[in-house]
């Protein structure tokens, strides 16, 4: 947005991420357990660049009824299989191993002062270029798991061999790909002292490490009982969610689209392009060292906003046209009862105060939301759902 848009924080457009999650845009959705379908809810998130869009037109584009657009194929008593509940002692021991790990204390070792492969080293260091520390370089008390690959590379392998107490220099050289423009391919001084040698130790399983851990439990017996009925949660939460994914695969797929409306695909397209960069600059990296790292050009990467810009279009479609021929509306109780959610959630007082801070925008999307949720709703439940073997 602009205006308001510019200076604050910018409503997700949650039905993009929807249509993502439904329509497993660049990943496999049956092994990914990120699922949007059944939780996802509008939240506001800071925007990594002023919107083309102002308030008006981007309240218009998500208003706007293209259910015209799309001719509907079947959508009622769609065959869909869903996962199996089962979860095994081994999965059970698996998930326990996995918070032991997570519970892990570093305790130093004092039989042995030189660095070998593995050690974790506790070190201070300072990275300098052209004698001047730069920013993001320094760290003291740091653990370094050596052969992690953690650094750059050469830092960690000369550090093998070197005793405890000592300071090093390491003269190193960032890659020329590194996210930092200012430091990519430019050679640099760091300046290392060596604390401590560490080993990770991990704790026993007892009672006493599950009263530690759980809420819930207080002997081993009973702790196990409770990992066991949170996967089985889990896997439940998960295989309906497949099933949610799965129906609606199937819908869009067996609707034909008659046209697609320009803005509405260049605005989703946008949507998701701004969505991955406020990823990157979180991750510290930018649009361009992340497509060189995954071997796409400019132009490879504005042919795939395009089709995400084109699929989303087609899922509001496919969702506005079930919506229209089943009468299926949001209720004024039910937007209430999400408004007041998000509301709660960032310490908003009422509707007007949200549109004051964030404009009409998030208004639209939120009904937009509820409406494809309850059209979700209303066709897995009239989908033939039969269970795996």
């Amino acid at each position: 947005m602009n205006g308001k848009g510019n200076e604050m924080k910018k409503i997700k457009i949650m039905t993009l991420l929807l249509a993502m999650s439904l329509l497993a845009v660049g990943c496999n959705k049956k092994n990914s357990s990120n699922k949007s379908t059944a939780s996802a809810s509008p939240s506001p998130s800071a925007t990594a660049s002023a919107s083309p869009y102002t308030d008006k037109e981007e309240t218009k584009i998500l208003n706007t009824d293209i259910s015209g657009d799309v001719t509907l194929g079947e959508y009622i008593g769609i065959k869909v299989t869903k996962d199996k509940i089962e979860v095994s002692d081994e999965d059970v021991q698996s998930q326990i191993d996995s918070t032991l790990k997570d519970n892990a204390t570093n305790v130093e070792v004092k039989d042995r002062k030189t660095i070998k492969k593995g050690d974790i080293v506790n070190i201070d260091f300072v990275g300098k270029k052209d004698g001047k520390a730069f920013d993001g370089g320094s760290a003291t008390g740091y653990d370094l798991t050596i052969g992690s690959n953690q650094f750059i590379e050469g830092f960690e392998d000369k550090l093998i061999g070197k005793k405890v107490g000592t300071k090093q220099k390491l003269n190193l050289t960032f890659p020329t790909n590194y996210s930092n423009t200012e430091l990519a391919g430019q050679k640099v001084v760091f300046e290392v002292t060596i604390n401590k040698i560490q080993k990770s130790e991990t704790p026993k399983l007892n009672d006493a490490f599950v009263k530690k851990v759980s809420k819930k439990s207080k002997t081993v017996a009973e702790y196990k009982k409770e990992v066991k009925a949170s996967l089985e949660s889990e896997k439940k939460t998960e295989a309906e969610s497949n099933v949610k994914s799965d129906v609606m695969n199937k819908i869009i797929k067996n609707a034909k689209v008659k046209t697609y409306p320009k803005d509405q695909v260049k605005y989703y397209g946008y949507i998701a392009q701004t969505s991955l960069e406020q990823q990157l600059t979180q991750s510290g990296m930018t649009l361009d060292s992340y497509l060189e790292q995954i071997g796409k050009t400019q132009k490879d990467f504005e042919k795939e906003v395009e089709s995400v810009g084109k699929s989303t279009t087609k899922q509001k479609m496919v969702f506005q046209a079930i919506a229209k021929k089943e009468n299926i509306k949001v209720t004024d109780a039910e937007y209430k009862k999400q408004l007041k959610s998000l509301l709660s959630a960032y310490s908003l007082k009422d509707e007007a105060a949200l549109i004051e801070k964030y404009g009409n925008a998030p208004i639209a999307d939120m009904k937009q939301y509820l409406l494809y949720q309850k059209v979700i709703d209303f066709v897995v439940d009239k989908a033939k759902v039969t269970e795996s073997k």
